[in-house]
């Protein structure tokens, strides 16, 4: 059994991995396999994944960060897999403030199932204040696009997927440690929560999962008018 999760930063992606390496006997886990190559400076998808597809029993995550513009559908050849998983997360504002907490602490997911680790973890993360930039809006927004790149390509060529969203997949937590961001009351910890309608309405204005549309250079002009980073 071949499976592939495809998403952007901070939908839940991890989660619905780990639940659906619960659900087959055996099944690999590769943990940020391509982001581990790029951190060490190799970058050449066709030889990554050719010998990825060398096993037959894996699951994988890949994420609109890990493609190199422009996107060539022959570097994943989602054919090659028996299933395909995307997940999606509606409240872009959310998921920018996620973003920015997990690259300011670096911590991106609790590692330990103990309740201790859990609460030292929260309690890092909580007892400080963080302001979402443009620089982390704009990244986020391009890590969209590559994830909305993938979705289009798979619908043009009928290649079959499941659909998960950020909120379903909270019925998984059962199956991995918990997320850094399960409980986390953002309003209280992001000092510039207040452009979170202006932020979602440019998003939903430039942008759209259903279509694949999206229009960065109007978005981020239209950003800049918030002035963020002032």
């Amino acid at each position: 059994m071949k499976i592939v999760v495809v998403g952007s930063s901070r939908t839940r992606s991890t989660l619905l991995t780990y639940y659906l390496q619960s659900t087959y006997p055996n099944l690999k886990r590769y943990d940020e396999l391509y982001t581990r190559e790029f951190a060490n400076g190799n970058s050449d998808l066709p030889a990554i994944t050719h010998e990825l597809l060398k096993d037959n029993n894996f699951i994988v995550k890949i994420m609109g960060y890990n493609l190199l513009p422009p996107y060539n559908p022959e570097v994943f050849d989602f054919r090659s897999y028996d299933q395909v998983h995307l997940i999606e997360r509606y409240d872009f504002f959310e998921q920018c403030c996620s973003l920015q907490v997990s690259y300011d602490t670096d911590i991106w997911l609790v590692k330990s199932s103990d309740i201790n680790p859990r609460l030292k973890q929260q309690m890092m993360i909580t007892n400080r204040q963080y302001t979402l930039t443009a620089k982390t809006i704009i990244e986020l927004a391009k890590d969209t696009i590559n994830y909305m790149t993938i979705k289009s390509n798979l619908i043009e060529n009928h290649i079959n997927f499941t659909m998960h969203t950020y909120d379903q997949a909270a019925k998984y937590g059962n199956f991995q440690t918990k997320l850094v961001d399960n409980r986390l009351d953002y309003q209280s910890l992001i000092t510039n929560y207040h452009l979170k309608d202006k932020i979602n309405l440019l998003f939903n204005q430039y942008f759209s999962y259903s279509d694949g549309i999206s229009d960065l250079e109007c978005f981020t002009q239209e950003l800049k008018k918030l002035q963020l980073d002032s």
